[in-house]
């Protein structure tokens, strides 16, 4: 019986059991676990200034038990509904608490063609300068279709252009944008450069039918009374003859016309202060202080007869800087004669200089200028005028100076109860006329009878000699005359 019991209670309890593995426990609900884009947009890639376009995406919602279920466009949210930058590289969408995102590449609008529009503001260069786009405007179309005038700007980095210096004769230079290249022409000159002869540049100004233009500055003036210079307890007031070796500068400086002690002086060309003096010499006349420099020592042409082969021809070998000053001693001075072959009188030279880069003598007389090589032998000759005009004021020519390529004549005041302008007549080396000008004497010498003594050219620079007798003194000064204005290379 017991048995039988327990045998019925084994059983229903296999049966229960039976029952609830067959029906199974109640189930947990799935969770909405995440957002995934199972299909991308049909863009992405974009153009900055462009926006999302979410056409063709689908995004599904990701559920616990694995199941995804497409949400509508509706119901979804993206973030960059603005234009698009080159910055953006994805778009995040949102969709309740749930977000992901789709990577986007937004490229720059660049040019597919471009064309000058406004030319750069300088299409003027000389060589060796570096072209300079600003003003440039040009016109781009650009890959999204758009046209844009854009402005050139250092700052803007889609500008490109050859920054070497540009080359003499160059037609163009290329600005590229956004690597497209446009042709802007320009024109390059060679380089401007100081003139290196004052007579080149009055020639230049009387070709171009300019006028010159000129500063004048004083580079020494002494008062009524005062020595120019001194030496050997004796004041030299009186500047009567220059020349130059291209390095320093040499004056024959008198006493006075009253007194003729005389000495050449060495002088510095920036300060006009003394180097350096010779040893003195009476000058008797004008001839008497006519100095030229050749081969390193200065020659000065002092007294003798009617023909230059007889003139007392001395040279300067040295200066002193105290006592009696330097050396003179004799020195071979060519006899210079006519294309006749007649003698050069020696009451007909009014000055003399030797050109050491052309190797010549250059002799005027009242009329003529005498070229003669470097021993003396005659080479041509040129008439210049005897006089000039300046308000109906007598002037005569009296100095002459050479640079490489040109004679200079200067002419002043015949008498001295006038107070003239002098002039200046350039010539070539083979007497064509190249300009004519008048040199100021501005305010350099105050008194009301100023005489010029001497003009000596030196490469650019023209300087000349003043002075102005006042009893028994002399008042002189020294001015420059030069010009800032370049020529072409």
């Amino acid at each position: 019986m017991k048995f039988k019991i327990a045998a019925v209670l084994a059983t229903a309890l296999i049966f229960v059991a039976v029952v609830f593995s067959a029906c199974g426990l109640p189930e947990e609900p799935r969770k909405f676990t995440g957002l995934e884009i199972t299909e991308m947009p049909l863009k992405t890639e974009y153009i900055e200034g462009e926006t999302f376009d979410p056409a063709g995406m689908v995004v599904s919602a990701v559920y616990s038990d694995g199941t995804k279920e497409v949400i509508d466009g509706t119901q979804y949210n993206y973030d960059l509904k603005q234009p698009l930058k080159t910055t953006d590289t994805y778009v995040v969408i949102l969709y309740m608490d749930k977000m992901t995102d789709v990577k986007i590449n937004v490229r720059r609008d660049t040019a597919e063609s471009v064309v000058l529009k406004t030319p750069a503001t300088r299409v003027s260069y000389y060589e060796g300068e570096v072209f300079d786009p600003s003003g440039m405007v040009l016109t781009a179309t650009l890959i999204s279709g758009k046209t844009a005038d854009v402005a050139y700007s250092a700052d803007d980095e889609r500008f490109s252009f050859d920054k070497t210096p540009l080359a003499a004769g160059a037609e163009y230079v290329e600005v590229s944008y956004d690597g497209i290249p446009v042709r802007q022409e320009i024109e390059v000159a060679k380089a401007p450069v100081p003139y290196e002869e004052f007579g080149a540049y009055l020639a230049d100004c009387t070709a171009a039918e300019k006028t010159p233009v000129f500063s004048h500055e004083a580079v020494l003036s002494f008062a009524s009374g005062a020595g120019v210079y001194s030496a050997g307890g004796v004041s030299y007031n009186e500047i009567k003859g220059t020349a130059t070796d291209g390095e320093y500068i040499y004056a024959a400086a008198s006493n006075g016309e009253r007194t003729t002690k005389t000495r050449i002086f060495k002088l510095d060309p920036e300060t006009f202060e003394p180097l350096g003096y010779s040893a003195e010499y009476v000058a008797s006349s004008a001839v008497d202080t006519l100095v030229y420099v050749k081969d390193g020592y200065v020659y000065t042409l002092t007294g003798g007869g009617e023909a230059a082969s007889a003139f007392a021809k001395t040279a300067v070998t040295s200066f002193a800087t105290e006592g009696d000053g330097g050396a003179f001693e004799a020195a071979a001075v060519p006899a210079f004669k006519t294309g006749e072959g007649e003698a050069v009188e020696t009451s007909a030279i009014r000055d003399i200089d030797f050109n050491a880069a052309s190797r010549r003598y250059a002799v005027l007389t009242a009329s003529t200028v005498y070229v003669y090589s470097e021993d003396g032998s005659y080479v041509s000759e040129f008439t210049v005028p005897g006089n000039a005009k300046i308000n109906s004021d007598d002037l005569w020519n009296s100095h002459i100076s050479t640079t490489d390529g040109y004679v200079y004549v200067s002419y002043h005041n015949l008498y001295l109860n006038k107070h003239v302008y002098p002039v200046l007549n350039v010539y070539d080396w083979a007497g064509n006329a190249a300009a004519e000008i008048t040199i100021e004497q501005s305010a350099i010498v105050s008194g009301f009878y100023t005489k010029l003594t001497d003009v000596l050219v030196v490469g650019a620079e023209c300087y000349t000699f003043f002075d102005n007798p006042n009893g028994s003194v002399f008042e002189t000064g020294i001015s420059v005359t030069y010009t800032t204005e370049m020529q072409s290379g």
